[in-house]
């Protein structure tokens, strides 16, 4: 599931929705993510880890992507996959 390309394809569509809303700080965007994903609000915790894989990402694509805007969809869509193919997101309880 997680290389699926619809899996991709979904969490594109995913961060492009997220990051339409220019007014929100990466944190807001992270909770507004949980939300939609999982019906709760992100843990502390869960922010943290979120904002540094972001900004790991974000470092370890500026030597092939240029264009800051496309390099930040490309780093939310990772982040959208990686919530689309979790076990809570695929497993109800």
């Amino acid at each position: 599931m997680m290389n699926s390309p619809f899996v991709m394809e979904q969490a594109r569509h995913f961060a492009e929705n997220l990051l339409a809303q220019k007014d929100k700080s990466d944190a807001d965007l992270l909770q507004t993510a949980y939300l939609r994903a999982y019906s709760r609000p992100a843990e502390a915790g869960e922010i943290t880890r979120a904002t540094a894989f972001l900004a790991r990402y974000d470092e370890k694509l500026q030597a092939t992507e240029t264009d800051a805007a496309k390099r930040r969809v490309k780093v939310w869509t990772g982040l959208c996959q990686v919530l689309l193919a979790s076990n809570e997101f695929v497993f109800v309880n």
